[in-house]
């Protein structure tokens, strides 16, 4: 008999104890629960600082929204009918782009999809974190 059919006899004859499978299983789904905690923590944590950073970055936009005079045209578009549907209509459009801050409304778009990013990979990461019971997704 060669090396490898000894190797293979001897391998085939040894049965694993009972229950081991069942404790491997139990063993990758806390492992599974644990990593899953861990990212839960760090998504909330990133969660926290997008959501803490938004209400100054929100203040600066709307600051620079009332400096910039958006807010006298966006009241000239409402206040006078005739004047929208005329030919000037185009440079209120115009104008009203012109005004806006492009900076501080990237910074609330910016800060707004990191928040949306974070809160979107922490919640399933919750569920798996703290289910009842050996099941995990």
């Amino acid at each position: 008999m060669s090396q490898k059919e000894q190797n293979t006899a001897v391998w085939s004859e040894v049965e694993p104890r009972t229950g081991l499978c069942s404790l491997v299983l139990l063993r990758i789904a806390h492992a599974r629960r644990s990593a899953a905690r861990v990212r839960t923590f760090l998504l909330g944590v990133v969660a926290l600082g997008f959501g803490t950073a938004l209400v100054p970055i929100v203040h600066y936009t709307m600051t620079e929204l009332y400096a910039s005079g958006f807010y006298e045209y966006l009241s000239l578009l409402f206040s006078d009918n005739r004047f929208v549907f005329s030919s000037a209509f185009r440079e209120l459009a115009f104008s009203l782009v012109e005004s806006l801050p492009s900076v501080a409304i990237l910074l609330v778009a910016g800060a707004s999809v990191g928040l949306l990013w974070s809160l979107a990979r922490a919640i399933p990461n919750a569920k798996i974190a703290f289910a009842r019971g050996t099941q995990t997704a």
